[in-house]
């Protein structure tokens, strides 16, 4: 049997990627842009949240409700975003699961391709 699968980053969907990489300590901020390519590259962004794989309980979350787009809002498709945070013990190696929620309005999924970056006390990746 053929399954449908459908593209991430749609309108009122949750997409969540699994992480692996050094650990940088008590997440600060993150970048979140896109290439602003494909169809519908404008993107309304509600939130994104990071979860510590190693202590799942630790959740981390970076508020967006915004556009990244060129064509909407304040036309801007790269934000930092700011972590609300909890401190937590830091192994030298790391997991993360990042759920990232796109907005449920109209037009607010892209096929852009969109870029991650993860900032904590000890770098960044």
């Amino acid at each position: 049997t053929e399954k449908k699968s459908r593209t991430a980053f749609e309108r009122s969907k949750t997409d969540v990627f699994r992480v692996r990489t050094h650990n940088v300590g008590y997440l600060k901020k993150i970048r979140i842009e896109h290439d602003n390519t494909g169809m519908n590259a404008s993107w309304f962004l509600d939130r994104v949240v990071i979860t510590d794989v190693i202590r799942p309980h630790l959740r981390f979350y970076f508020a967006c409700n915004n556009w990244l787009s060129r064509e909407e809002g304040d036309g801007l498709y790269v934000r930092d975003l700011l972590a609300s945070m909890d401190q937590m013990d830091m192994p030298k190696y790391n997991k993360y699961v990042v759920s990232i929620f796109t907005a449920d309005m109209k037009a607010s999924g892209t096929d852009a391709d969109v870029f991650i970056n993860i900032f904590g006390e000890f770098g960044d990746t």
